[in-house]
C-alpha cells in the first residue's frame, strides 16, 4: 500500500512550492486501519500521517481523520468542503479499504456492514459525492488521492 508513499510525499514539495501558488491550500486526510467487520489494515494511519506532514510542509492547512466511522467520515468531508474558499487548492487523501460497484468507487468507513452489493452506497462514502462537493466549492484545483486496498474485505459473494 505504501510503496509510492515516499515518492508522493517528496513530490508534493516540488509540485506545490510556496512561490508558485498564491492560492490557499487545504487538505483532508483520512486513514482507516481498525475495521470492525472487515480485515484490519496496518498502514493507512501511518500513510495518512506522512501525507499530512508532507502537505503541511508544502503550505497546506490539513484536517486529519483516522479510523473514522460513516458518520465521522461524512462529517469530515462536509466540514472540509464547507470550509474551502473559492479559487483555492483542495486535496483529499484516503487510505483504507475501498470498493468499486458498477463503475462507482466507494471509500469504506471502519464501521461498514455490508452483506449485499445493494448496501454499499448506504454504508460507505462515494468518491463521486466527494468530487461533486469539491466542484460545488468552486476551488481552482481539486486533487483526490485514493490509496485503497481493493480486495474484497467482506466474506460475502455479491451477485453482479
Amino acid at each position: 500500500m505504501n510503496s509510492l508513499l515516499p515518492w508522493f510525499a517528496l513530490t508534493l514539495t516540488f509540485i506545490f512550492p510556496f512561490q508558485v501558488f498564491a492560492e490557499s491550500r487545504h487538505a483532508l486526510v483520512i486513514g482507516n486501519n481498525d475495521y470492525q467487520n472487515a480485515r484490519k489494515l496496518v498502514n493507512p494511519i501511518n500513510d495518512a500521517s506522512v501525507i499530512a506532514s508532507s502537505l503541511k510542509s508544502a503550505g497546506f492547512t490539513v484536517a486529519i481523520t483516522t479510523d473514522a466511522n460513516l458518520k465521522d467520515m461524512k462529517g469530515a468531508v462536509r466540514e472540509f468542503i464547507q470550509s474551502l474558499p473559492e479559487k483555492g487548492i483542495a486535496l483529499v487523501f484516503f487510505a483504507g479499504h475501498g470498493v468499486e460497484v458498477k463503475g462507482q468507487n466507494y471509500l469504506i468507513p471502519v464501521d461498514a456492514t455490508m452483506a449485499e452489493e445493494y448496501e454499499v452506497p448506504d454504508e460507505t462514502v462515494s468518491m463521486n459525492s466527494i468530487l461533486r462537493g469539491l466542484e460545488q466549492a468552486k476551488t481552482s484545483l481539486n486533487i483526490l488521492v485514493l490509496d485503497c486496498c481493493r480486495d474484497d474485505p467482506y466474506s460475502r459473494s455479491w451477485r453482479g
